[in-house]
């Protein structure tokens, strides 16, 4: 079984969204940056996003992404504990922000979400 990691992670998350790869907020981190610093950034740019209700396919697009690392197999706790950190909690600041996350988030993705329960044993 293929496991996720950090390095991979951050790959897909740029080249699947450049509009947060070329924007400002992108600029703000260096290449060396941790994981951490990469999906803290883009959770701000989400929610910028959302709060501007601007470009619905892309936060349609953001939300789709989190549910397809949730079903992949290899899920590890550090890669449960990256998108719970820096996405979900940050879903717990507004109830707009939540009910987007209820309304996009499926399966495993929404059970963390909701209930911070499915994080991997690994």
């Amino acid at each position: 079984m293929k496991t996720l990691d950090f390095e991979k992670t951050i790959e897909e998350l740029l080249f699947r969204f450049p509009e947060f790869s070329n924007s400002e907020d992108r600029k703000q981190v260096y290449d060396n940056d941790g994981a951490y610093i990469y999906f803290s950034y883009f959770g701000d740019f989400l929610l910028d996003k959302i709060d501007k209700s601007e470009n619905d396919e892309f936060i349609k697009k953001a939300f789709n992404y989190m549910n397809e690392i949730f079903d992949r197999e290899g899920m590890t706790t550090d890669i449960w504990d990256l998108f719970n950190i820096e996405l979900f909690e940050r879903f717990d600041f507004e109830d707009k922000y939540k009910i987007l996350a209820s309304k996009y988030l499926k399966g495993k993705a929404l059970l963390a979400f909701q209930n911070r329960e499915g994080r991997p044993m690994n």
